[in-house]
């Protein structure tokens, strides 16, 4: 059984408050799991901010190099 969001509603409940509890779900950032007959139904979870970045590339201009050119690679033996 997958883990259940934060909070948990009837979903009769959901159904007369969805507005409301998609928004306290954007607000808060905590998700709600729905349930049917006391079984998961469905989870509601916050979409991630366009801030967030994530998967290639999310790590670009995030580092400095500090490596001097003398102590970087010392010299080869052959």
């Amino acid at each position: 059984m997958p883990k259940r969001a934060g909070r948990v509603l009837k979903a009769a409940e959901f159904k007369a408050n969805a507005l409301a509890v998609m928004r306290r779900v954007r607000d808060t950032r905590e998700g709600v799991t729905v349930t049917s007959h006391g079984r998961p139904l469905v989870s509601i979870m916050p979409l991630r901010d366009d801030a967030e970045p994530t998967g290639y590339g999310c790590m670009r201009d995030t580092y400095e190099l500090l490596v001097s050119e003398t102590t970087a690679f010392p010299p080869r033996k052959p």
